[in-house]
Order: structure tokens, then C-alpha cells, then sequence
């Protein structure tokens, strides 16, 4: 359970003072924590709303002809209600997205390869039809669709560089020593551990260079962030028996109160 002092629990401004926080106060524990955190996310086993949904299980291998730029795509809708998104995104995100890896120079030197986010494939909208649009126009990227159980974790290590928006599979990649590149309001929440761009162009200039990895301490903040907001008194865990849920707030190591017990 996560409370927020801000209008959203997603609210930028407060989300960045958290992880500012957070930095200050890093310790080995700290980070040992984070590691636990992506250790169980890249293994499909972190009990957090829809990341099991979305751990896929089928193995993909890259071509191996030219270096490979691995997008990998978050789900902007999700938080459309902040402006600094919607004025980034626009109305159709996806489109957003892909126009900063669609560009002749970055496909002359990369095989590029996008992965869809998998929550699409779940959605009642237009992103489904926009995805496949964009693939069937744009034969010459890899697309791996939303409904694609192709496992995600198994492409970062065959990339040589990744891009993407908030994905916690970039972060995860800054973790596996991997030159990360993001664009979007969510950029600062990476601090010094990603490269950032603004524009389409912005990108393609910057990939002309040879990239190399940035440190990963700002990660490991954020993923220790991303594991309990802070606090880890304020996760929230459930048992299911007999297709009911219990719910607890774990109030100490060796401890369960009991909150929802229906």
C-alpha cells in the first residue's frame, strides 16, 4: 500500500524527491534489497500486481549481423492523467514510441527490435490496432508483439544497446552493464544511469557513437524504490485458497495482520 503526498501516487515531482531521498540514505543493505527486488522480477516470481502476468516463457535469438538495439515499450496510458505525459505522448502514445527508433540512420546500423508491451494484449483499445499497423509498415524491424509469450528477460542480454520510455526492464539492463538510452517524463527517475534524449534526431545522433554503460548506483535506487516505495512496511501480500484472497500488511518480519479477510 502506497500513500502519496501528491494529487497521484505516479506524481513526477514527488516520485523524484523519494528517490532523491532514497539515493541519500543508499547503503549495501539498501542494494541488497534491490537486487533481491530484480532478481525475483527477471525470474517471473515478484509478487506485485501484473508482473506475473506478464513473465513470458518462450526463447527468441537475435540476428547477429549487425549490433542490436532492443526497444523495449511501457504503457503510458496508465498514467495519462499527468500532464508531463500526455503532452509528451499525445493522444496515441505508441506512435510516439516508435517514431524515435523508425529512422533510416539507426536501422542502417542495428537490427532493431521492439518489444510490445505485453498489458496491450489485455487492453479493449486502438493500441493493438496501432501496433500491428505500425509493424506491417515497417517490415524491416523486428516486432514482438503484446500477446507474444517471448520472455523479455532473455533479449537484454543479446542487445547492445537498449531505449525505452519507464520500462523496469531498462532498469533491469542498466543492472546487466547495458548502455540504456530513455526518453519521456519518467527519465529522471533513472538519474545518472541512463543516457536521456528528448527527440527522435536526439537519439540517432547519439547512437552513431559507441555507447558505453553508465553507473548503476541510481539504478539499484530506483529498484529498491520500485520495491516498496521506501517503506517496507507498506507492501501489501495475499494468500489465495479455494479462489479467495486474503490480504495482510506486513507489519514486521514474523508478522501478518490480517486486512481484507474475505
Amino acid at each position: 500500500m502506497f500513500v502519496s503526498a501528491a494529487t497521484s501516487v505516479q506524481d513526477i515531482k514527488k516520485t523524484n524527491q523519494n528517490i532523491k531521498r532514497i539515493i541519500n540514505i543508499f547503503s549495501d543493505k539498501t542494494q541488497k534489497i534491490a537486487k533481491e527486488y530484480l532478481s525475483l522480477y527477471s525470474s517471473g516470481k515478484l509478487n506485485q500486481i501484473g508482473y506475473v502476468n506478464y513473465a513470458g516463457s518462450k526463447s527468441l535469438f537475435l540476428n547477429l549481423d549487425k549490433k542490436n538495439l532492443l526497444l523495449v515499450t511501457s504503457s503510458p496510458q496508465e498514467s495519462m492523467h499527468l500532464a508531463e505525459v500526455k503532452n509528451f505522448f499525445g493522444l496515441y502514445p505508441f506512435e510516439k514510441i516508435f517514431s524515435f527508433i523508425n529512422q533510416e540512420k539507426i536501422t542502417d546500423k542495428y537490427n532493431v527490435t521492439v518489444r510490445w508491451h505485453p498489458r496491450i494484449a489485455r487492453s479493449k483499445s486502438v493500441d493493438s490496432e496501432v501496433i500491428h499497423r505500425l509493424a506491417k509498415n515497417n517490415p524491416n524491424i523486428n516486432h514482438i508483439f503484446p500477446e507474444s509469450n517471448v520472455k523479455t528477460e532473455f533479449l537484454l542480454p543479446q542487445a547492445d544497446v537498449v531505449t525505452g520510455t519507464n520500462s523496469t526492464l531498462c532498469l533491469l539492463a542498466v543492472t546487466l552493464g547495458k548502455p540504456v538510452i530513455l526518453f519521456g517524463p519518467w527519465v529522471s527517475f533513472f538519474g545518472n544511469s541512463v543516457y536521456s534524449v528528448s527527440t527522435p534526431h536526439e537519439l540517432s545522433a547519439l547512437l552513431e557513437k559507441d555507447l558505453s554503460p553508465k553507473p548503476s548506483n541510481d539504478a539499484y535506487a530506483l529498484a529498491y524504490y520500485r520495491n516498496s516505495f521506501g517503506d517496507p512496511n507498506r507492501n501489501v501480500f495475499f494468500t489465495e485458497k479455494k479462489g479467495k484472497r486474503m490480504f495482510y500488511l506486513a507489519k514486521t518480519l514474523f508478522r501478518k495482520i490480517p486486512i481484507h479477510p474475505k
